[in-house]
């Protein structure tokens, strides 16, 4: 079980043996924690992390995240070289599994140094451990000390994140849960004015794919729950007045459902350069509406025949000469003429490749 209310963390660098206890909340990350909130979001998603990406050096980092278990695991490489790891840095909460991610570490430091590690307790509260190898010295000392203090704010939020996620599975709530609904969609620039004081969607792209970004006044904590730890995640797909419709249900909340034309953003021009036969996801992030507060995020995998629905749609609607003020026109009558249920009905819709 995890650790309840825990107030410390160890950090543990097996390579000096240097052992630190950290309050849960004496870091202050007011210098990466932009970053460091990306970086846990792209490893509740993706998987991949971009951890340094500068002159000095490209870092990238594959995190193997088990939220059930209360356990992460990072290794870092330079980038085009995952063969050659850096570092491996690893923390869980969870008093089942800190003997058995104590021994992992122990094999990754036998496998990256070809000698027993050095001799050092299991902790028994919830912990970070680093471990570096050989080629990580030649990085310089800058990089090291950059890297050590990333793995401890980035161990630090992962942790709470799944103490976040084992009291959300705990929580128990007679909240109700809104309606399905097909919502209205902006754009990342027009998040602003009458937009921002009704539930709406805003698109945009990153580096792993499509970015649906939902927000949701007076959200609930069940809805918050259900997002999060929901086991079964469906999209779907489908044209209604000409207008191509993307539908999400998570765990056992309604069916969403919002319209979308690629000419509203510049972001989906970046559609065109993607390769069909790529692998690309679809990050799910629920908002605060009134605070604008990511409260978690989730992705899909896009399979091969999903992806290019999607080409084929936004090649039709690109097609198609229509401004903003036909497009409202023929939101309207989508408003006007559909339920939601009309459009789930036509929906073929796929199960979660998280």
């Amino acid at each position: 079980m995890a650790k309840k209310n825990f107030k410390n963390i160890v950090h543990i660098t097996m390579n000096t043996k240097e052992t630190v206890i950290l309050p849960i909340d004496s870091v202050k990350l007011d210098w990466m924690k932009f970053d460091i909130e990306r970086m846990v979001g792209q490893a509740m998603t993706s998987g991949m992390v971009s951890v340094v990406d500068d002159e000095d050096a490209c870092i990238k980092a594959k995190c193997d995240l088990n939220l059930e278990n209360g356990t992460y695991m990072a290794t870092l490489f330079l980038k085009g070289y995952p063969q050659m790891p850096l570092m491996v840095t690893a923390g869980t909460l969870t008093a089942e599994v800190m003997k058995k991610l104590w021994s992992l570490m122990k094999s990754h430091w036998r496998l990256g140094w070809g000698y027993e590690a050095p001799y050092m307790k299991s902790p028994r509260d919830p912990y970070i451990c680093d471990v570096f190898f050989n080629d990580m010295f030649f990085l310089g000392p800058y990089i090291m000390t950059w890297m050590r203090d990333f793995a401890k704010c980035f161990g630090i939020y992962m942790l709470k994140m799944l103490s976040q996620y084992k009291e959300m599975q705990k929580m128990v709530s007679s909240e109700a849960v809104r309606e399905g609904t097909i919502m209205r969609c902006s754009t990342e620039h027009e998040k602003s004015g009458s937009m921002e004081k009704q539930d709406h969607v805003a698109f945009n792209v990153d580096h792993d794919g499509i970015v649906m970004k939902i927000s949701f006044n007076n959200l609930t904590q069940t809805e918050i729950k259900e997002f999060a730890t929901g086991k079964d995640l469906n999209i779907g797909l489908t044209d209604l007045e000409g207008i191509s419709m993307f539908a999400v249900k998570a765990g056992n909340l309604n069916w969403i459902a919002v319209p979308y034309i690629p000419c509203l953003s510049e972001c989906v021009k970046k559609f065109n350069v993607w390769n069909k036969d790529s692998s690309i996801r679809l990050k799910l992030v629920l908002d605060e509406g009134e605070t604008g507060k990511a409260k978690w995020v989730r992705s899909i995998r896009l399979t091969k025949k999903w992806h290019e629905d999607l080409n084929t749609a936004l090649v039709k609607q690109e097609d198609r000469v229509m401004d903003r003020n036909e497009y409202d026109r023929a939101v309207e009558r989508i408003y006007s003429n559909y339920s939601i249920q009309h459009v789930v009905e036509r929906l073929e819709s796929v199960k979660s490749e998280e």
